[in-house]
């Protein structure tokens, strides 16, 4: 019995990929279906429409802006499709990125289609998000590495970890100012701060590894 993972389970199980994501199986059940996403507003709207996915899945070989636009497309005319992602075994940054923003299912790029439509089932059913142990591994290690670096004399202040929540939320320093009723010049300066203790070279790196290690 085919597995729809929006719900119903007599119908097709479509997935939708933006990017470089896989190889199609000719081996794959007549009920499951792979469709590559054209990278364009136009065209990957009309195919929303069309097909109605129940996965996103983005791959690789796109700039990630743009399959951040394209999957908030999705996400708009589709709040029920899920969001799956492929990347490099040794990308944690990446993993983080995707999972951060909500994709529920974050493997290997070199895993199989097979392998992956069974991991897309397993998650839908079990409601877990669901990666690759390797990137729990990575994680592991860049989280006791960035732990290690993190001494006494670099430790982070209570109006630090204010900003740095502030930050993590994608808030610019005008805001935070704003928010935490202090001047733009002395964010700067936390950020500042923050970047060095956490030895981040911009924002984005620093709420990054500051999630790794859970400040």
């Amino acid at each position: 019995m085919a597995l729809d993972l929006n719900g119903d389970r007599n119908g097709p199980f479509i997935l939708l990929t933006i990017g470089h994501c896989f190889t199609p199986s000719k081996r794959l059940d007549p009920t499951i279906s792979i469709l590559e996403g054209p990278n364009n507003d136009t065209g990957f709207k009309k195919q929303l429409i069309a097909v109605r996915p129940s996965w996103i899945v983005v791959g690789e070989g796109i700039e990630e802006y743009r399959l951040t636009v394209l999957v908030g497309l999705a996400r708009q005319m589709n709040p029920r499709a899920r969001v799956a992602a492929l990347g490099a075994a040794d990308d944690l940054e990446r993993c983080d990125r995707w999972l951060r923003r909500g994709c529920e299912v974050y493997l290997n790029s070199s895993t199989s289609v097979e392998r992956l439509i069974t991991v897309l089932q397993l998650a839908s059913l079990a409601a877990v998000v669901a990666f690759d142990r390797e990137y729990q591994t990575l994680s592991n290690l860049r989280r006791g590495e960035i732990r290690a670096g993190l001494t006494t004399s670099r430790f982070i202040t209570k109006r630090e970890h204010e900003v740095l929540s502030l930050l993590k939320a994608g808030l610019r320093n005008a805001e935070i100012g704003s928010v935490l009723h202090i001047g733009e010049g002395t964010v700067e300066y936390h950020v500042t701060n923050l970047l060095g203790k956490l030895g981040a070279s911009n924002r984005t790196e620093a709420a990054g590894r500051a999630s790794l290690i859970d400040v």
